[in-house]
């Protein structure tokens, strides 16, 4: 049976049990519906996706029943990170829980149904770590990831990504976040002001990506690789 970790607890920590396996509702692209005169309609597709989801089903049955909801309640406060035991390499960003308290079917038994909305992509823990590139190409594959920049050195510089150049201006360090669009400095500060391009340029696609700094800066490339769920 597969388990599942939130917030580095599983069910069992909190005096409980999954009741079924964690069922996936898929995200969806917005699509636009454009009507041109003698042509029909014309189907636009943005990049946006709206949230997955997990229905999981949480049971709990004990002497201190109620003592156990207000826990089952308080561990899926809020947002955080959902593992599954299956697949131990991957994890999943929850932006809120939503429970429902199904009828209790005795005194000392009953469950929650509990919806995870994740932002929708499944995230590999290899992305969270520093990627190494090979004659100025790094290997995506998987699905396109929105990576974190890092940027070491001082002055004027031109980072490119598959031919798509963004400048900057650095003062010891820089950190350029193409999925939040913004870019700060070591100390967490704005510098959206000391850079020039489009962070869309800098995602990496599946397959090959070449990828330049100017000489005199050191560049580190946190992928953030993942699949599209």
């Amino acid at each position: 049976m597969v388990n599942i970790t939130y917030n580095n607890k599983t069910p069992e920590d909190v005096g409980a049990w999954l009741a079924n396996k964690p069922v996936l509702t898929p995200s969806e692209i917005r699509r636009t519906i454009t009507d041109i005169p003698s042509h029909g309609d014309l189907y636009e597709y943005d990049m946006y996706r709206g949230t997955a989801s997990f229905n999981i089903l949480i049971h709990m049955k004990s002497n201190e029943w109620l003592k156990d909801i207000r826990a089952v309640r308080q561990w899926l406060a809020g947002s955080g990170i959902l593992e599954f035991s299956e697949t131990e390499d991957s994890y999943y960003e929850v932006l809120q829980v939503a429970i429902t308290e199904e009828p209790r079917m005795s005194e000392e038994y009953g469950r929650v149904n509990a919806v995870f909305s994740v932002y929708p992509y499944e995230f590999l823990k290899s992305g969270d770590e520093v990627a190494e590139l090979t004659d100025d190409i790094l290997v995506n594959e998987a699905d396109m990831s929105k990576p974190l920049y890092h940027i070491s050195g001082s002055g004027s510089g031109i980072l490119t990504v598959n031919g798509n150049a963004m400048s900057f201006t650095a003062t010891d360090e820089l950190y350029i976040d193409t999925r939040r669009m913004y870019s700060y400095d070591g100390g967490d500060e704005p510098a959206d002001n000391v850079v020039s391009g489009d962070y869309e340029g800098l995602y990496l696609q599946n397959g090959d990506n070449e990828i330049t700094i100017s000489e005199g800066f050191q560049l580190e490339i946190y992928p953030r690789w993942g699949y599209v769920i």
